[in-house]
């Protein structure tokens, strides 16, 4: 795989491309096995390129939810109703 088709494939900025490239001692038209390529990105920039665990979909909010002062949803806390007293 040329190191411009893996860049497309993976989303890669060109400038990190450029980085690869350097970090590889290659040019942009070599063809690399996309092992390489995976390998090189990881070692060049510390992450990997492989697709992260999906994350579960956050459930809507409702109305006995608030914000709290960072900026996420918090429970309200409601009373539970008490029977009343018999005579």
């Amino acid at each position: 795989m040329k190191v411009h088709e893996f860049a497309k494939k993976h989303g890669v900025s060109p400038v990190f491309t450029a980085g690869l490239v350097d970090h590889l001692r290659a040019t942009i038209d070599d063809d690399l096995d996309e092992a390489v390529l995976l390998k090189g990105y990881q070692d060049a920039f510390g992450r990997s390129l492989s697709p992260a665990p999906a994350k579960a979909a956050e459930p809507e909010p409702d109305e006995s939810q608030e914000m709290n002062s960072s900026g996420r949803r918090r429970r309200a806390i409601v009373p539970e109703s008490v029977p009343e007293s018999v005579d």
